[in-house]
C-alpha cells in the first residue's frame, strides 16, 4: 500500500516511525539477509492473521493449488504476507527493505538500487518517465532558451526496443528517435546498435534528448558496446540508460567475481564475455534477475550508478528546479509497480544477492559453472553437420552472452525445431524464432542439462534434414508480383529507413482512429504497430507516416513467406490509421 492514502497515514506510514527507531543494519554485511529474515520472524510471531491476502497464511488455500503445486504442505504460503509493522515499505523504505537494497546496490558497485516486484517493465518505465519529467523542468526553467522550451522530449532508443519503452512513451508523451540495430540476414537476428548512429542521433536532436536507451544483451546474447555509447552520452549530458534484463550476471562472470569495480567481463564463458553495463558507464540499468540469477520470476533490479549523471546531485539532462534523480524515479516507480508487492519476491531479490555477495558467493560459482556447460553445449553442437551456433564473429564482433545458445538450424524453422525438441526430447528452449532456437542457461543449470541439449538437437537436427528441411535459406509461397521466389530473409535485408513520425505515441494513443485500404493510408498516421518477421523490428508504430516503400516491404515479407504481426488485420488488405 502506498505511504498515504487520501491524506490519511496508513499502517505503512506509522511503520516508517517505528522502523525509523531501530538501529540501521550494517550494510557491509553481505552475509546478511534482511528481508528474509524479517519474513520468517513475522510469521513466526503472527497468532491470529486478521490481514490480507484471504488465504491467511495458507490456511484457506485452495486443494488443487496446495496438492498439485505444493507438495501438500502450506510453509511456503506462511510467508505470503503484507507490509507488516516489521516488515517496511516497498515506497518508502527505512528497515529490512532499506537494508537489503542497500547491501544490493554495495554487491553491485551502484550508488542506489530498488527492488522491483513488477518486473523490469516498471524499471524501465520508470526511469524513462523521471528522465522525461527533469529533462522537461529543465526545459520549462526561465533561464532555458526558448527553442528549448517549445521542444518536446526526445528518447533515443533501438527500433527493437522492448514493447515496454514504447508504453512509456504513450505515457510520458517523449518524441521517439529510433536507431536501427545491426541485423544479421542469414540468421535473422537483431543485434546491437553502433555508435556511431547514437552520435548521429544525439546531434541531430541535441538538448531536446532526454535520455537515452539501449538493450545489452540482447534476447539472444549479443552484447552492446555500452562503454563507448556512455562515453558519447556523457559529452552531451545525456543519462544512458540500459535495459539489461538479460544480463543481470555479467559483472559476475570475471575472474574476481566481484559486482563492485571495474574490469572487463570474461570468465567462464570465454574471453569474449561483455561486463555488466554499470561496470562500463552506463548512468542507470535494470536487470530482470529472475532470468539469470536466482530470485523469483517478476522480480527485478534497478541500479543507479555511483559519480553518474543521475546520482544525488549530479544534473545532467535535468535539474531546473525539478526532481532530483532519485526522487524522480522513486516516485515514478510508485506509478509503476503494484501497492501490494508480493514479498516472496522481494526476498528472493534479498537472497539472490547474498548468493552472489555473501562470503563463500555461492551463486557466483554456479554462474561459472553454468557458463562451462554452455559452452560445452556450443562447441558440441556446433560440431554437428548443418548446424551453426551464434558467436561473436557472426554478430560483429560483439562479446557474447555465456549463458546464451542460439542455434542456426541450417535453415530449418526454429519452431519446427523447437516443437521436435519438446514433443520427443521434454527439452524447453527460452526463445524459438524463424530461424534459430535459443536456449537459457543459469544457476540451476547442470551439466546433465547440457549433455541433454546436445542429444535433442542432434536428433532433431537429424529428423529436420531428412525432411528436406534444414538445407537451404527457404522459399517463396509462389503468390505472384515482387516477393515471388525471395527468402523472407533476403526481404528482410532491404527494410526501409524509419517512417517520418506525423504525431507522438502518445497522441497516436488517444486518437480517434479508423480503418481504411491499405493503399489509401499511405500518408496518413498509423494507428497501430506493424510489425514483420523477419527481421522482428516493428516497421510501422503508432504516429508514424504510412508510406508506400514500408506497405511494399510488408508485402514482400507476407509474398516470401514471412508474418507481419500487431495490426488487425494481418493481410494487409486494410490498416488503422488515425482519423
Amino acid at each position: 500500500m502506498p505511504c498515504f492514502v487520501a491524506g490519511l497515514p496508513t499502517r505503512s506510514n506509522r511503520c516508517q516511525r517505528l522502523l525509523c527507531t531501530a538501529p540501521r543494519m550494517n550494510c557491509e554485511d553481505q552475509n546478511s539477509t534482511p528481508i528474509v529474515d524479517a519474513l520468517a520472524e513475522a510469521a513466526a510471531k503472527i497468532r491470529a492473521p486478521l490481514f490480507f491476502p484471504g488465504h491467511k497464511m495458507g490456511r484457506g488455500a485452495p486443494a488443487p493449488l496446495v496438492d498439485k503445486l505444493l507438495g501438500g504442505s502450506i510453509a511456503a504460503l506462511r510467508h505470503d504476507l503484507p507490509e507488516l509493522p516489521e516488515l517496511d515499505n516497498l515506497f518508502c523504505p527505512s528497515g529490512p527493505i532499506r537494508d537489503a537494497e542497500s547491501l544490493a546496490a554495495a554487491a553491485f558497485g551502484a550508488s542506489r538500487t530498488w527492488f522491483l516486484a513488477n518486473g523490469s517493465t516498471a524499471g524501465v518505465q520508470a526511469l524513462l518517465m523521471a528522465c522525461v519529467q527533469r529533462h522537461a523542468a529543465a526545459a520549462a526553467a526561465p533561464q532555458a532558451p526558448q527553442q528549448q522550451q517549445r521542444r518536446r522530449s526526445v528518447v533515443i532508443l533501438p527500433r527493437n526496443a522492448h514493447k515496454c519503452a514504447i508504453s512509456a512513451l504513450v505515457l510520458t508523451g517523449a518524441a521517439p528517435a529510433f536507431l536501427a540495430p545491426a541485423y544479421d540476414a542469414a540468421m535473422d537476428l537483431c543485434h546491437a546498435v553502433r555508435t556511431d548512429d547514437l552520435r548521429a542521433a544525439l546531434s541531430a536532436h541535441s538538448d531536446a534528448v532526454a535520455a537515452v536507451l539501449v538493450v545489452s544483451p540482447t534476447y539472444t546474447g549479443a552484447a552492446t558496446d555500452v562503454r563507448a555509447l556512455a562515453v558519447a552520452c556523457r559529452a552531451r549530458g545525456v543519462p544512458l540508460l540500459v535495459d539489461e534484463a538479460h544480463g543481470g550476471h555479467l559483472q559476475f562472470m570475471s575472474d574476481d567475481g566481484d559486482g563492485d569495480g571495474g574490469g572487463g567481463g570474461g570468465g567462464g564463458g570465454g574471453g569474449d564475455a561483455p561486463c555488466g553495463a554499470l561496470r562500463c558507464g552506463a548512468d542507470a540499468v535494470v536487470q530482470s534477475s529472475h532470468k539469470t540469477l536466482a530470485s523469483l520470476t517478476q522480480s527485478a533490479l534497478l541500479h543507479v550508478r555511483r559519480g553518474g549523471l543521475l546520482d544525488g546531485g549530479s544534473s545532467g539532462s535535468g535539474g531546473g528546479g525539478g526532481p532530483s534523480a532519485e526522487a524522480a524515479i522513486s516516485a515514478a516507480l510508485e506509478m509503476f509497480q503494484s501497492s501490494s508487492p508480493n514479498y516472496l519476491l522481494l526476498a528472493s531479490l534479498d537472497a539472490a544477492r547474498w548468493a552472489l555477495a555473501s562470503e563463500r558467493r555461492p551463486g557466483v560459482a554456479r554462474l561459472r559453472a553454468a557458463a562451462r556447460a554452455a559452452e560445452s553445449a556450443r562447441a558440441r553442437i556446433e560440431a554437428l553437420p548443418g548446424l551453426t551456433v551464434l558467436r561473436s564473429r557472426h554478430a560483429g564482433g560483439a562479446p557474447m552472452d555465456p549463458l546464451k545458445v542460439t542455434v542456426y538450424f541450417g535453415g530449418a524453422s526454429g519452431y519446427d525445431a523447437d516443437d521436435l525438441l519438446i514433443g520427443g526430447h521434454g527439452v524447453y528452449a527460452e526463445m524459438p524464432a524463424t530461424k534459430t532456437v535459443t536456449f537459457a542457461f543459469g544457476p540451476g543449470s547442470e551439466d546433465a542439462d547440457a549433455d541433454a541439449l546436445v542429444a535433442a538437437v542432434a536428433a532433431v537436427a537429424e529428423q529436420l534434414m531428412a525432411e528436406g528441411e534444414g538445407g537451404g535459406e527457404g522459399e517463396g509461397e509462389g503468390e505472384g508480383g515482387e516477393g515471388e521466389g525471395e527468402s523472407a530473409e533476403a526481404v528482410a535485408a532491404s527494410v526501409p529507413a524509419a517512417p517520418r513520425q506525423l504525431l507522438s505515441p502518445r497522441e497516436a494513443h488517444f486518437a480517434r482512429a479508423e480503418t481504411v485500404a491499405a493503399d489509401a493510408a499511405v500518408g496518413r498516421a498509423s494507428a497501430e504497430t506493424v510489425c514483420a518477421y523477419p527481421p522482428g523490428i516493428p516497421v510501422l508504430l503508432p504516429g508514424e507516416a504510412v508510406t508506400a516503400e514500408c506497405l511494399a516491404f510488408l508485402r514482400r515479407v507476407r509474398r516470401a513467406g514471412g508474418d507481419v504481426t500487431g495490426c488487425a488485420d494481418a493481410t494487409l488488405e486494410t490498416l488503422r490509421v488515425v482519423a
